[in-house]
């Protein structure tokens, strides 16, 4: 009885991976499109999404942390929080590189995920690599309802409503790391 439920509970995560596999390979053929329209300068052949802004960000800034005790680590749900904010005030900026731009957003919310924890095949539907496993990385995905200017994929042209889809479901997410006190977050879009 035991393996059937063990088998009964592998299915649907076998299929999550199946699916996450389909949404790299649509993100490649998406990618090689846009960089296609980059190249013949027709910025109407793609719209830009949010999970694409690939710069890394540091909290805290200057490599410090001071906590109500002196120097600590800040908790990572803390940390992750924070870099999650620095990306979407960079996303509120004018960059040539976007086919949008966020004008404003609310209800942020993080969920970290510890990557040494996460079991074989969860690993396999983030798509994590080795070298993204250990006590100093986690997963973060950010929920957030914004507005935006311009055009999203897959929201298309702006209608000046809210909006709760940062980066279309994707596995990829947001990578998180700590070296000493200082944490980086970057995007896994490849």
């Amino acid at each position: 009885m035991e393996g059937v439920i063990k088998e009964q509970t592998k299915k649907p995560l076998r299929a999550a991976a199946i699916i996450a596999g389909i949404l790299i390979v649509v993100a490649t053929v998406y990618a090689k499109i846009r960089h296609y329209s980059a190249a013949t300068e027709d910025v109407n052949l793609y719209y830009s999404t949010a999970i694409e802004n690939t710069k890394v960000y540091y909290y805290p800034t200057d490599g410090s942390v001071i906590g109500a005790k002196g120097n600590s680590v800040e908790p990572p749900g803390t940390a992750a929080y924070e870099l999650a904010v620095l990306f979407m005030e960079d996303l509120k900026a004018e960059d040539k590189s976007r086919t949008f731009r966020i004008t404003e957003y609310e209800d942020l919310a993080v969920k970290v995920i510890p990557t040494a924890q996460l079991d074989e095949e969860t690993a396999a539907i983030y798509f994590l690599q080795d070298n993204e496993v250990s006590e100093n990385t986690w997963l973060v995905e950010i929920s957030i309802r914004y507005k935006y200017e311009g055009a999203m994929s897959p929201v298309g042209p702006s209608n000046n409503e809210w909006i709760d889809v940062l980066y279309q479901s994707s596995p990829a997410g947001f990578l998180m790391t700590r070296n000493g006190n200082q944490y980086s977050l970057r995007s896994r879009y490849r």
